[in-house]
């Protein structure tokens, strides 16, 4: 079953929003060694000593724009989270080792002892997110956005969980950013899963994009093709686009496809909408069984937009 998550409003943590940069922000040393992951990752409080001041600027929100999760409310905050060392314990199903600018992620984060809030940071930048959820849980799915001029390094995004006194210990994932084409329109899928998942998005002028049609007259094209035929490199994102100033008028139309689950149970997606002048839009889904195989026309409609 599929379901549109319309993005959460983000509370401003001074009187004044974050004005984000249309420029790329140089990086050093994003991809750190296990070793120091290892110490950074011991538990949300200790980030305290290493992170920027208080009334520093989350920069956060330039590498997770959004952050959704159903029930709850999403603030963005200067600083680092408290940490409560009686806190729970964090545990957490992500997706792959690969992202890319401009796509949408799925994660569950749980813990063993119900939880009332949920804390989210990413190594080396400022801020966190702080989601109060609606009532306790032990489990939480967050999805969450990331930057679209995400540069190509490595990021480590830390999940930690609490009942209203700070976050306990923190559980880290590791990602590596791939670079992809975005523009007027970029319309991208991730999954979670081993499996071959196939994106396709038909243009205004009935051409339909997939893996056996990457680029069509009107410039579209599928620049990341993943785990074809359940081979080929475990990247899980498939991404189509249209540069600047390239895509024309009228409706399109996006599918998703389970061509084969190459052996898995199940496989859990996330499509990621971009279209310039529109808000993002993200929509889930699972999949189960062992595929349809499947080219031109085939899959699941997820939505059709008008540009």
């Amino acid at each position: 079953m599929r379901t549109e998550n319309s993005p959460l409003s983000v509370e401003e943590w001074d009187a004044a929003p974050p004005v984000r940069s249309s420029s790329l922000r140089p990086r050093v040393g994003r991809f750190l060694p296990v070793a120091v992951l290892g110490a950074l990752m011991v538990g949300l409080g200790a980030c305290s000593d290493i992170t920027e001041p208080e009334d520093a600027e989350p920069e956060l929100q330039n590498v997770i724009p959004t952050v959704q999760v159903a029930g709850g409310t999403v603030a963005l905050r200067p600083g680092a989270p408290d940490g409560d060392p009686s806190a729970p314990v964090a545990t957490l199903q992500s997706p792959g080792s690969s992202i890319i600018p401009g796509g949408g992620y799925r994660y569950v984060v749980g813990s063993a002892t119900p939880f009332s809030e949920l804390y989210l940071t990413v190594v080396g930048e400022a801020g966190y997110y702080l989601v109060s959820l609606g009532s306790p849980t032990t489990e939480a799915e967050v999805i969450l956005t990331v930057d679209e001029l995400l540069e190509e390094f490595g990021y480590t995004f830390n999940f930690a969980v609490g009942t209203g006194g700070g976050a306990g210990a923190a559980v880290g994932h590791t990602v590596e950013v791939l670079s992809v084409g975005t523009g007027d329109i970029q319309v991208s899928v991730s999954w979670d899963a081993a499996s071959d998942v196939d994106l396709h998005v038909v243009d205004p002028s009935g051409e339909e994009i997939y893996f056996a049609n990457r680029r069509s007259a009107s410039g579209g094209e599928l620049d990341l093709d993943s785990n074809a035929g359940c081979g080929g490199q475990d990247v899980r994102n498939e991404n189509i686009t249209w540069a600047d100033g390239t895509a024309p008028r009228g409706q399109y139309t996006i599918r998703v496809n389970y061509w084969s689950a190459c052996s898995v149970d199940r496989t859990n997606y996330v499509v990621t909408v971009r279209v310039r002048g529109q808000a993002t839009r993200t929509f889930t889904g699972t999949f189960t069984g062992s595929g349809s195989g499947g080219g031109l026309g085939s899959g699941d409609v997820i939505t059709t937009f008008t540009y």
